[in-house]
Parts: C-alpha cells; structure tokens; sequence
C-alpha cells in the first residue's frame, strides 16, 4: 500500500476572522514543476523526485496517463508498498506515459506533490485570491467561517443589510450572502455561490442552482476581473433569498408522508455519506423482488429521513421537529437538519453536505406543486 501523506482539513471561525485565513495562506509555499524531461521515480522511503507526495497527487498524474484506477489500486491494502512503487515506477517509465505527461506540471506545496495541472493552467494563488476578495467584497459583509482542505478553499461572507428572522420566529436569523471558492491544483473552479449562514445553529447551506451558480475556469488573463464579476451577479440574487426560505416554511413536511413523495419523485435526498450506498434507500427506478420487498424498502426509507432530525441533526433540529406545542413541520425545518448535521462529520463532508442540502432546497422549492 502505497504511503501517502494525509490531507491538510482546516477550518477557520467567525472568531478567529478572515484575517486567519489569510495569515494560512501566505505561509504557503506552492511550485509549479514540469514533468518534462523529469522521468517520475519513487522511492521506498516515500518520495517522488525528492517530495513527498498526497493521494491526490498521485490520482491526478495516474488520471494523466489515462489509467484513473491505477492509484487506487495502489493504495490497497493487500498491496506490499515496495511492489507499489516498483509497479508506479515501471508505468511512468514507459514511453506512453512520459508523452502523456509531456506538457504536465506537478502542483508542489511545501515539498509535497498535491496535484497535477495542464500547460494552460493559470496560476491564482489563494494567498492573492483572498486579497483581491478583501478588495471587492461589499462593504457590509462580514465574515461567516471557511475552510481549506488540501488546496481547496472556501470562505463565506454574509450581509448583514440583507440579513432577516425566520417568519414566525423569535432570534432566528437568516444571513445571506457569498461563499468564494478556489482551488490552485485546478480540481475546482473559481467560485461565488449563494450561502446562507444561520446563526441559531451556527450552520450554512450552500444554494448552486442556476440563478447562484457563477463559476469560472482557471485559463485566460482575466480571473481577477471575473472573480468581481461573479461577486456582483451573487450579490445582486441575495434578495430572492428570503422568497425561498418563506416557500419552504409554507410546505408541511409531514411525518409517514412527505419523505415517501422525494423518494418516488427520486428528489436528491441522498445527502449524507451513510446514504449515498445504491440500496441505502428506495429508489422508484429499482426492481425489487415483488411488490412486498418494495414496500418494505420504501416504508424503512421513509422512517430513515423522518429521522434524519433525531438521528443525525443537532438540538435545534430535533427541538423543532420533535415539539409537541408547534404541529406544524415546515421543508425548511427539516432540509435545515442536514446542514446541522454536517457539523460532526469532517470537513470535507460537511462541505459536501451543505451544497447537496442546497440542492435539495432547490429542488423543494421549485417542485413545491408535488410536495404539497
């Protein structure tokens, strides 16, 4: 099994201000190295041409020489990790690979391979993409949090101006604003995505439909001029914000049934890692054995989102959704579960989490016909 070094996951707090993010990446150090007329050799003492190296990095030059299952192979378990480097070496010395990786450049951060980016690639660095951020942000955003893992960066502002209580409830406050997103391996576009930020849970959601989605590529000479753009057209959708969360509050989400309506329209209520396993839950495009096997496949389905709040969210959800004073369940009470939960996964799952729950407010929101 191959060693590779483990995943840089940090998380930066209203607390600790953007000014932590910013201090973070200006003590990296990143190279741009070209793979031509470098020969790629490994070493048993766990180097490749003298950096070490993460999995990612790995994955992306097997992805170059067209053999994406290369590097997962190589990290099995049941693989000697000499032979593993032996095997890497005797692919990357073939002809076939050294063309393939001819007008490749290895993303080195401090020594360690990360990634592999094309000869178009611009570089943008986070250090500089978080000072251009700092200059265009509108002057009454302050900053929700953000994180890094690896190279992929996420930080989040909310407008303050724009901010507003949850209909019908007391020191509930919803935050509006923009989630930035950049990456400089080239595994994720530049980004300015809609984000709420809610301050009773301290949890967000990630909204990337049509109408939030501005991203951009990492090629031409323009990123910058692109990067303020997409601030603007984000900027300019926040007002909508509320419209969508007063939609949900108006549609009952109604225990034994509700879940069983996403599960047959087969809404994208696949969010957290334990359900994402094709049988996890029903799926209405599944044949099952008979009609008594479906049946009991979708019942147990619907149970496991009625207790999505109880068995994963956190105490705002399951106080909510559990009160015996307040009959009324809203959509947006229990979408709202998945993004409280995501807090006790890991980073780059909770990242995951709240943009797939904003995909399923979207999905609510403008199917709220069928749901009704």
């Amino acid at each position: 099994m191959l060693d590779t070094v483990k995943t840089e996951q940090v998380k930066f707090t209203p607390e600790q201000g953007f000014e932590a993010a910013v201090l973070y990446t200006s003590n990296k150090n990143t190279e741009y190295v070209p793979v031509e007329g470098n020969q790629l050799i490994m070493t048993d003492s766990g180097t490749l041409n003298g950096w070490t190296f993460a999995y990612k990095g790995i994955e992306d030059i097997c992805k170059d020489i067209s053999l994406p299952s290369l590097a997962k192979s190589l990290h099995t378990k049941t693989i000697n990790h000499w032979d593993s480097y032996e095997y890497f070496n005797a692919v990357m010395a073939t002809e076939e690979s050294q063309r393939k990786l001819k007008k490749k450049r290895l993303v080195v951060e401090d020594g360690c391979i990360i990634g592999t980016v094309g000869s178009k690639y611009v570089h943008y660095p986070n250090s500089e993409f978080l000072t251009d951020i700092a200059k265009i942000v509108p002057s009454d955003y302050k900053f929700t949090g953000g994180n890094v893992v690896g190279s992929k960066m996420r930080v989040n502002f909310g407008s303050e101006s724009l901010s507003f209580d949850v209909k019908g409830r007391v020191n509930d406050k919803i935050v509006p604003g923009i989630q930035f997103r950049t990456s400089h391996v080239g595994d994720t576009v530049i980004g300015a995505l809609v984000r709420l930020y809610r301050y009773k849970c301290l949890n967000g959601m990630t909204i990337t439909d049509t109408k939030s989605d501005n991203r951009a590529y990492h090629v031409g000479d323009d990123l910058r001029y692109k990067l303020s753009l997409m601030t603007q057209r984000t900027n300019n959708s926040l007002s909508k914000v509320q419209e969508r969360i007063d939609r949900l509050l108006g549609i009952d989400y109604i225990l034994g049934e509700s879940a069983g309506d996403l599960l047959y329209n087969n809404a994208p209520v696949r969010i957290l890692p334990e359900h994402k396993k094709r049988s996890a839950l029903f799926n209405p495009k599944t044949k099952y054995k008979d009609e008594k096997v479906r049946d009991e496949v979708l019942l147990n389905s619907i149970k496991i989102l009625d207790n999505i709040p109880n068995d994963h969210g956190g105490p705002i959800s399951r106080g909510i959704l559990n009160s015996s004073f307040r009959e009324r369940k809203s959509y947006f009470d229990w979408t709202e579960s998945f993004t409280e939960a995501a807090q006790s996964y890991s980073i780059e799952e909770q990242n995951l989490i709240e943009e797939e729950a904003g995909v399923l407010s979207s999905y609510i929101y403008d199917n709220a016909t069928l749901l009704n």
